[in-house]
């Protein structure tokens, strides 16, 4: 009567997989050998591919001669009339320093925007935002987003904190 079967263990199949340590075992070796060549060239074709465009990229934005840039420019009286970065700079200090002036331009009080334009352009918590809450993603009196249970954004702590029995709990 013939021996019933008995699976190898994992040392046993780990041991024919790699027998020598890192070496792969003859079958292995055997069915990866048709494909060989085509990876190294599926291989190569990609490197190469990649070699190019970036020689193509790189050739493409040198340049070596800048004799046309003076072409560019505006006109050197048109150049005198733009503000540089410096000059920017040196003003924006000279209007930090206090000066008399400032005084009077404070006296002359600006109108008041309409109320309707810095309520909105005033920042909203996300609790307010009108397209979240008619989805559904904002908890009403809870003030969080997308994520049912969670506790406020407006209060940073710990989850332990705010965790309430009564939420359900939803994946």
């Amino acid at each position: 009567m013939p021996t019933p079967y008995k699976a190898p263990t994992s040392a046993q199949a780990d041991a024919s997989y790699h027998p020598h340590g890192f070496d792969e075992s003859a079958s292995l070796r055997r069915a990866r050998r048709p494909y060989i060549i085509r990876n190294v060239l599926t291989g190569g074709a990609i490197v190469a591919f990649i070699v190019g465009v970036y020689a193509y990229s790189i050739s493409a934005v040198k340049q070596d001669d800048f004799s046309d840039v003076v072409d560019l420019l505006p006109p050197e009286a048109e150049r005198a009339a733009i503000r540089s970065i410096e000059d920017e700079a040196r003003e924006k200090a000279l209007a930090s320093e206090p000066a008399v002036a400032v005084a009077e331009i404070e006296a002359a009080a600006p109108t008041p925007a309409p109320s309707s334009v810095l309520s909105y352009l005033s920042p909203k918590r996300l609790s307010e935002v009108d397209w979240l809450k008619n989805r559904g993603w904002v908890e009403h009196g809870k003030d969080n987003l997308l994520v049912w249970g969670a506790p406020s954004v407006d209060k940073i702590g710990s989850m332990k904190d705010t965790k309430d029995a009564s939420a359900k709990r939803q994946v």
